[in-house]
C-alpha cells in the first residue's frame, strides 16, 4: 500500500476525513518511505495509531486474495527486503515486486494483523499482502530462506 492507497483505506472505514487524508498527504514531513507512515499520521491528527492499524487490517482482511503457494511465482530478489528472522516471526513471505513497484508479501489469516503492523513499520516500499494456509507458508518461508533443521511435521513448528 501506498500512502495515499492507505489514508483512502481510512477514509473508507470512517477512520479519518477526507480534509484529515490531505492533511497528512500534504505534510511536508511525510516522504515517499512507508515506513513508520502510520504513526505519524496518528501524531499528527491526534489519533491512537492501533486504530489506524485495526482499519488497514479490516479492510485488508476483506479484500486480501488467497493464494496457494505452489501456484504463485516466487522472486528470490524480493527476499532482501525481509530478513529471515523477521520472515519467520512475522510469518511474512516477501514473493516479488511487482510492475507497480509494490512488494507482494504472503502472510495467513492468523497473522494478518501482526503482518502489517510489520510491513506499515519497517518496510520502506509499498506493499500489497495475499493471503494463504500457515502450514504451506512455513514450508516456504524455511525452503526459501534455507533455514536447516526446521521440522515442519511438529506442533512446535
Amino acid at each position: 500500500m501506498t500512502h495515499e492507497q492507505m489514508t483512502s483505506v481510512l477514509v473508507q472505514q470512517n477512520l479519518i476525513s477526507q480534509e484529515q487524508r490531505a492533511a497528512v498527504l500534504s505534510d511536508p514531513g511525510v516522504t515517499s518511505d512507508n515506513r513508520c507512515f502510520l504513526e505519524h499520521a496518528a501524531k499528527q491528527l491526534e489519533l491512537d495509531e492501533s486504530d489506524l492499524l485495526g482499519g488497514l487490517i479490516e479492510h485488508t482482511r476483506k479484500t486480501a486474495t488467497a493464494v496457494k503457494l505452489t501456484q504463485t511465482a516466487h522472486d528470490p530478489a524480493a527476499l532482501e527486503y525481509i530478513c529471515a528472522r523477521d520472515a519467520w516471526d512475522f510469518l511474512i513471505l516477501p514473493l516479488a515486486i511487482e510492475p507497480d513497484g509494490h512488494l507482494l508479501c504472503c502472510t495467513t489469516s492468523e497473522t494478518l494483523g501482526t503482518a502489517l503492523a510489520y510491513l506499515t513499520r519497517t518496510l520502506a516500499i509499498p506493499f500489497r499482502v495475499v493471503i494463504t494456509d500457515i502450514r504451506p507458508l512455513e514450508q516456504y518461508i524455511a525452503e526459501q530462506y534455507h533455514y536447516e533443521g526446521v521440522d515442519l511435521d511438529t506442533e512446535a513448528a
